[in-house]
């Protein structure tokens, strides 16, 4: 299949070094929302097809109810465990966990297996650099910083 554009050529790109490991997990933390657009995600989604699991679009009416990390980390292991999956839009939620329950939340999905590949889409403004460096390659997913 032919890429459509720069960013679904890198995206490609990423997700073959992660989906075939034990931990088939890409945590990408754009700098800005001009980069991986809506349109983006949808052809990537198409290319290596996985489902879109969206929390603004589930959650719709509830974004400012408080769920925890854990129910949120479940839904997405859960929903991988059928076909890939893209995440986007946790920001809802994700921003309301104390800085210490957002780092244990990416460094939980981190290290998830079992499923058939996930690629959480975060806009935050955590030091990832941490959890790259106190958890061995070989024992987590990845983070890509584009």
């Amino acid at each position: 299949m032919e890429m459509t554009s720069y960013w679904v050529q890198k995206l490609s790109e990423g997700w073959e070094r992660i989906v075939t490991t034990r931990y088939p997990v890409l945590v990408v933390v754009p700098s800005g929302p001009d980069k991986i657009t809506t349109e983006v995600l949808t052809v990537f989604a198409n290319y290596i097809k996985a489902n879109m699991l969206n929390f603004e679009e589930k959650y719709s009416g509830r974004l400012s109810s408080f769920i925890g990390r854990a129910d949120i980390a479940e839904e997405i292991v859960k929903t991988a465990a059928l076909a890939p999956v893209i995440v986007t839009n946790v920001e809802h939620f994700y921003n309301k966990w104390s800085s210490s329950e957002r780092i244990d939340f990416i460094r939980h999905v981190l290290r998830r297996d079992g499923h058939y590949g996930i690629m959480l889409l975060l806009y935050c403004d955590e030091n990832l650099s941490l959890i790259v460096k106190e958890v061995c390659h070989n024992e987590r997913g990845t983070v890509w910083n584009p």
